[in-house]
């Protein structure tokens, strides 16, 4: 299940680029692989799924999504957990800047 957020606003992405390594990686059971800039937005891979933001003229849009092939059962429910507490605190900084 993918969790999608569209906020209308102008962002820069170099600056939202920073502001999320630095954030992502202080937070608790969260294993940041890596940040990527792709055209027109940014991809996050994470141990447990991959979020992306695309920025347009007016909107920027968060798509989330957990990994599909857990390793254990539990990390099923583990993985979306994690993937939605990282998309509401993308969403938190997207806002905010």
């Amino acid at each position: 299940m993918a969790h999608k957020k569209t906020i209308n606003k102008k962002i820069n992405l170099d600056e939202l680029k920073t502001k999320l390594f630095s954030d992502l990686q202080m937070m608790k059971s969260v294993k940041l692989k890596g940040i990527d800039s792709i055209k027109n937005g940014i991809l996050i891979s994470l141990k447990t799924g991959k979020t992306k933001i695309t920025t347009g003229d007016t909107a920027v849009e968060i798509v989330s999504k957990a990994r599909l092939i857990p390793l254990w059962t539990w990390d099923l429910i583990l993985d979306r957990t994690r993937t939605k507490r990282v998309h509401q605190r993308i969403t938190q900084i997207v806002e905010t800047l």
